[in-house]
């Protein structure tokens, strides 16, 4: 949030310009601007960090001395493949934006890799990876293809626009695009470019493209040229929308059948639950909800009436258990004998 709302304001600003052109008073009409909104902007960024976001931001200052606790490469770099790790943001972007979508769960193998694929072109196995934490190619399986139809969208609309005789061109649409292109801009420079839960205002930036053509006017095949592309990107965006919406109801589906589950741990006398420690968790004052996964799946169960508690780690191995399973985030459960 602390990363992109400026960038969100600043693309604002830059589409609020180019609605009005570049004409005289050009740079006069920019001050006039900063001073009449800049300043409330200022003291509303300054009461988001301090009053809003006091949790994170000032309970960050107090407990760790960083305005960013953890920082975002201690956080990342047990999420990172490996071919990924060498890469510039650029190419990082690059291989996150073309890439297959593959498995995300986490920690990766050592040898976990992001894939190349042409444009376009998908396995149907890129349609049963993603889940609500994507983490490795999870933009979708025809993400790449509507990233560049959106693109060529835009790029014939200004070719055709140059016809004057035959088309119009409202400068809404460069301001629009211009908005795209701020969203695309710091989508590419963000550290992690090829996570797609990190770089959200990618796919607002897809979308605004092509919506920035419909203010192209006129006739003949250059329109119907460029409501095809528009309709590749529409159906390209579907295809991955589709993919989420599969990944989202099979992870759904687990949990609901996991819930009989439950109803039958209530019977039990108690449920050990071992899990392993989070190595990002660090000693924090101010935020009492940081916690395993395993103590996440204690107080769910708790509140469904399993008596459930973390296991004994020392005694993990010699347990001889009555029942016992998994839950996600690789949490072993066990009834243990009487």
């Amino acid at each position: 949030g602390i990363y992109y709302a400026p960038l969100i304001v600043l693309g604002g600003f830059i589409m609020e310009l180019m609605l009005h052109g570049a004409g005289p008073g050009f740079f006069l009409r920019i001050f006039k601007y900063i001073k009449a909104k800049g300043i409330l902007y200022g003291f509303a960024a300054i009461f988001a960090v301090i009053v809003i976001g006091y949790k994170p931001y000032v309970t960050n200052v107090l407990d760790h001395g960083e305005f960013l606790h953890p920082p975002s490469a201690d956080v990342m770099s047990y999420n990172v493949p490996n071919n990924i790790i060498p890469l510039s943001f650029p190419m990082r972007f690059f291989y996150g934006l073309f890439a297959e979508t593959g498995e995300s769960r986490w920690p990766f193998p050592i040898y976990s890799q992001v894939n190349l694929k042409i444009p376009g072109t998908f396995k149907l196995q890129e349609f049963k990876y993603l889940r609500y934490d994507a983490r490795r190619g999870g933009f979708g399986p025809l993400f790449s293809l509507a990233f560049l139809a959106s693109l060529l969208t835009f790029a014939a609309t200004k070719i055709l626009s140059r016809n004057t005789a035959a088309y119009s061109w409202g400068r809404e649409g460069d301001g629009i695009a211009a908005f795209a292109l701020v969203l695309l801009c710091a989508s590419m420079a963000f550290p992690e470019p090829w996570w797609a839960r990190y770089v959200p205002l990618l796919w607002l930036s897809v979308i605004l493209f092509p919506l920035s053509t419909m203010y192209l006017s006129g006739e003949g095949k250059g329109i119907f040229f460029v409501r095809v592309l528009m309709g590749i990107t529409l159906v390209s965006i579907l295809g991955c929308i589709a993919a989420g919406v599969g990944g989202a109801r099979r992870q759904n589906l687990w949990m609901y059948n996991n819930s009989f589950l439950f109803d039958k741990m209530k019977d039990f006398p108690v449920v050990d639950l071992y899990g392993k420690t989070d190595i990002r968790i660090t000693p924090d004052f101010h935020s009492k909800s940081i916690g395993s996964a395993a103590n996440v799946w204690m107080e769910l169960l708790k509140l469904r009436g399993v008596n459930a508690r973390i296991g004994d780690p020392n005694i993990k191995k010699a347990l001889l258990c009555e029942h016992s399973g998994f839950l996600k985030a690789d949490v072993y459960w066990c009834v243990p004998k009487a």
